[in-house]
């Protein structure tokens, strides 16, 4: 059984903008995908590869598939941010340090949340833009933004949680 302090935390500026901000990136990858759809051809690209060419192909119907992970991830996301006493910690958690380890950590998922956010609307607009105009934009610079999106956050988070006594 999970003894650690369940809080409840407030919101700071900073977690609102995020919170608010990975809505907006939510309603836009809906609104490209929609604004979108009526124009692409009948089969689009699914799957690009690591120089950010694409090798594999589908009806476009599969382009909505985007636009649902990313909200089923941003929703779950969401709820498991309610419970930060469930999370895994690199220390103890104690009455003393709860606080600041349960900002940090919901911090990190609120930027982990508008990073994936981020990283689907790219997606959605390169398979949308290859689709409609047959080149694609972000090359072989996807996949290393994609991972300094996901693993800076995560590094800076590491730092400040083992400062936290």
């Amino acid at each position: 059984m999970n003894s650690r302090p369940r809080l409840n935390l407030k919101l700071t500026t900073t977690d609102y903008i995020l919170e608010v901000v990975g809505w907006l990136t939510l309603i836009a990858i809906w609104f490209w995908v929609f604004v979108n759809y009526k124009d692409l051809p009948s089969i689009i690209p699914t799957h690009f590869n690591g120089a950010g060419n694409v090798d594999g192909t589908g009806p476009k119907s599969t382009i909505i598939w985007l636009p649902i992970v990313a909200t089923l991830l941003f929703i779950g996301q969401t709820v498991l941010n309610k419970f930060p006493h469930l999370f895994n910690y690199l220390g103890e958690i104690t009455e003393e340090n709860a606080e600041a380890h349960y900002q940090l950590s919901t911090r990190l998922m609120r930027y982990l949340k508008l990073f994936i956010n981020i990283l689907f609307f790219a997606i959605t607009f390169e398979t949308i833009y290859v689709a409609l105009h047959h080149k694609n934009i972000f090359g072989v610079w996807f996949l290393p933004g994609t991972f300094l999106l996901t693993f800076v956050p995560i590094i800076i988070y590491l730092i400040q949680a083992s400062k936290i006594k």
